[in-house]
């Protein structure tokens, strides 16, 4: 059981390492520049504030619920969150708008391993990476 206790924690870490990068991409769509000017702020604070009271009220409930009822919390919490980025996306006029050829917000494109193939080309990338490696 020590081997399925390390893999669900790196599991674990790795998914909220992606859950985070995946809702900062979502909220940069989302919120034009005035927008995340004035709020990112107070989305970063919201955030920085559930990870502390996360971390306090399961280390609480753990004792009270066990951890069979913890992960049932957690997948309807996890269910919540899409629902309330699919409110959101179907409130923003973002996803809606033509992209037009001058835009400055124009997706850049290319293949799958075009971002792999960017990071390696570019020297200050690829030192971003091997820190965040690191």
């Amino acid at each position: 059981q020590v081997w399925i206790g390390r893999a669900f924690f790196i599991w674990v870490s790795v998914f909220n390492l992606f859950v985070v990068s995946i809702f900062w991409s979502f909220i940069v769509d989302v919120f034009n520049g005035e927008q995340g000017k004035r709020l990112f702020g107070i989305v970063a604070a919201g955030a920085t504030l559930g990870g502390l009271i996360g971390v306090a009220l399961t280390s609480g409930l753990i004792e009270h619920l066990g951890r069979t009822w913890l992960l049932a919390i957690s997948v309807l919490l996890i269910e919540v969150a899409v629902l309330a980025s699919s409110r959101l996306s179907l409130a923003s006029d973002t996803f809606e708008k033509p992209i037009k050829a001058d835009d400055p917000h124009k997706p850049v494109g290319g293949g799958v391993f075009a971002g792999i193939v960017h990071t390696f080309r570019s020297l200050y990338l690829l030192g971003l990476a091997l820190f965040i490696l690191i």
